[in-house]
């Protein structure tokens, strides 16, 4: 096998001529498997995932070691995850580059530039491999004309309504004054000190601040980064809020001169640690990165900033205690918190995320809302972890099977996923309607809270002028799940926490073999989910659900959610808010 060519997510589905290399995920009997028959799979290609996984969440930990902190933090380690994540890449790349090797491959062609295509150009010059890569264009864009795209796709998606093009114009404006110095012209609204405060960055975040608050010992008083994320379920609610950035002063943003010794004295210390072999090709690819550019331009002088900004919320509120419902963006506060000997407190927000088991986050308490989820946990979190879970069977209403009439599609943030290939959810939509239109079935796709209805509806629509027009397709976000779980015959997702409504109200769940998410070894062993293995074989469990012949997790949810009474919520979240760990 002299050459190879690579296809990447977006590429032509046309068959090529000679061996084909595939750097996405897609079903088996996929319409690009069906035209390449021979082509490599994604893994064959970048390794085994939870290997990779371990090898980059080690690598972090050493890179780690010993960072330099700057105006009292470790400023990286916020973005621990995401190190992991771009070290987990790396090593994709170096194995890809090895598995070339192995392959005898002397020509690699790739139709589009991409990191995989800049990583082995980098490689392929730093090593002098004996590889001739073909990549037209040059570099990849740079990060400003994603960012265009991205703005442009999403107002056009949401057909430029007012809302969205608020939500730009608010984009725009954080990108020309990032250290929010307009806030020093409106007036303060710190309405009390003391108490105990949630922090949110997210719409989801705050929703479990809301579901947790009745067991704590008093209300809570919110504090929000933006009101159209973390502040939108609060509005809803009619509950009053604070923007943290009303804390901020002009003072609080770094100077030029100790932004460039933050960024001398930590490029300096991720050169010094002492690496070889595929530690070190991981390391210099993660140097080169995007990530690594958009950390040192803007997350880093950011970082800064929001140090000095929590500084002063806490010499303002004096907070009892602070909790959140995510450990990243909201890493500032956490630490200046407990540098202050403020309780800080964790709630598990939904499903734990890829690296949750290799990281420990920056809170004395963790609350999870299982033990499934508990065991999930890196070691040293596990310590620190409590089960802790309001009732789920509480006004729960589970239908019978065979008194429901709908399908419903639980959507994941697939521009998220690095494999994610807009082919795939072509396909798995189509399979769908398919169904929908076949069984007679109503199908909803579930939007998830960070995507939006207007993608889908696009999607859809294109399918459904193509293949079954007659298809009763409908879309849902936000409330009403619980009505809609009642109706569901089935739900078809691989990674949502939609999954434990599915458990409580009796719903079939059916997932994706051929994707990769976090907790996937461990459910698979539970046998909650029904895999596909391909995208015939997903058609066949719809149908066999619609049939009464797919049954749902038969097992107690308790590992899942567990039923943790009143009493013991209110003790035990009133004694973690006194308890430093």
């Amino acid at each position: 096998m002299a050459e190879l060519t690579i296809l990447q997510p977006g590429d032509s589905f046309e068959p090529i001529a000679g061996a084909v290399g595939l750097l996405f995920e897609c079903a088996p009997d996929s319409q690009v498997c069906r035209r390449n028959p021979d082509a490599l799979a994604l893994p064959e290609l970048i390794g085994d995932f939870d290997s990779v996984k371990r090898a980059a969440s080690d690598l972090a930990t050493r890179l780690l070691a010993g960072e330099p902190c700057m105006r009292g933090i470790a400023q990286l380690r916020i973005f621990e995850e995401v190190l992991i994540r771009e070290l987990q890449s790396a090593f994709h790349t170096v194995h890809l580059s090895r598995r070339l090797t192995a392959l005898g491959i002397r020509r690699c062609r790739f139709l589009k530039p991409s990191r995989f295509a800049q990583g082995l150009v980098d490689m392929n010059r730093d090593l002098a491999l004996d590889l001739e890569l073909a990549v037209p264009g040059d570099r990849l864009r740079p990060p400003i004309a994603g960012s265009l795209a991205n703005s442009w796709r999403r107002l056009t998606q949401a057909r430029f309504t007012g809302s969205s093009l608020r939500g730009e114009l608010g984009l725009a404006l954080n990108r020309i004054d990032p250290f929010r110095r307009r806030r020093a012209l409106l007036p303060r609204r710190l309405r009390k000190r003391g108490g105990l405060w949630f922090y949110s960055t997210a719409y989801t975040f705050t929703q479990i601040g809301l579901l947790y608050e009745p067991y704590f010992a008093s209300p809570f008083e919110f504090l929000v980064e933006s009101a159209t994320t973390g502040g939108r379920p609060l509005r809803e609610s009619g509950r009053a809020f604070v923007g943290v950035y009303e804390f901020a002063s002009w003072a609080d943003a770094p100077t030029k001169r100790e932004l460039g010794d933050a960024v001398e004295a930590l490029t300096a210390h991720l050169d010094s640690v002492p690496l070889q072999g595929d530690d070190s090709l991981a390391r210099a690819i993660l140097v080169r990165s995007d990530f690594m550019r958009t950390f040192l331009d803007h997350l880093l002088p950011l970082g800064l900033f929001s140090t000095r900004l929590f500084e002063r919320w806490i010499e303002r509120a004096r907070p009892d205690a602070l909790v959140v419902g995510n450990p990243v963006f909201e890493g500032y506060a956490l630490h200046v918190a407990r540098q202050r000997g403020i309780p800080t407190i964790l709630l598990q927000h939904g499903i734990l995320g890829d690296f949750c088991q290799f990281v420990d986050p920056p809170a004395d308490h963790y609350v999870v809302r299982g033990e499934f989820w508990k065991e999930f946990l890196a070691p040293t979190a596990r310590r620190r972890a409590s089960v802790l879970n309001p009732s789920p069977a509480a006004g729960v209403e589970v239908a019978a099977l065979a008194g429901r009439t709908t399908l419903v599609f639980v959507s994941a943030p697939y521009s998220a996923q690095q494999f994610y290939a807009e082919s795939d959810l072509d396909e798995i939509l189509g399979v769908l309607i398919a169904a929908a239109y076949e069984t007679g079935r109503e199908l909803v796709i579930r939007v998830h809270p960070l995507e939006r209805v207007a993608y889908y509806r696009a999607r859809a629509g294109h399918l459904l002028a193509r293949m079954s027009p007659a298809a009763q397709v409908s879309y849902s976000q936000g409330p009403g799940l619980d009505e809609l779980m009642r109706r569901a015959i089935v739900a078809v997702t691989f990674s949502s926490a939609v999954f434990l409504d599915c458990l409580l109200h009796g719903v079939p769940i059916v997932s994706f073999d051929w994707h990769d998410f976090s907790y996937r070894t461990q459910i698979e062993r539970w046998g909650a989910f029904h895999f596909a293995r391909d995208l015939s074989h997903l058609g066949m469990l719809i149908r066999d659900a619609v049939a009464g012949r797919l049954l749902p997790f038969s097992k107690n949810a308790e590992p899942f959610l567990a039923a943790s009474p009143a009493a013991m919520l209110r003790s035990e979240l009133a004694r973690l808010t006194r308890s430093t760990g």
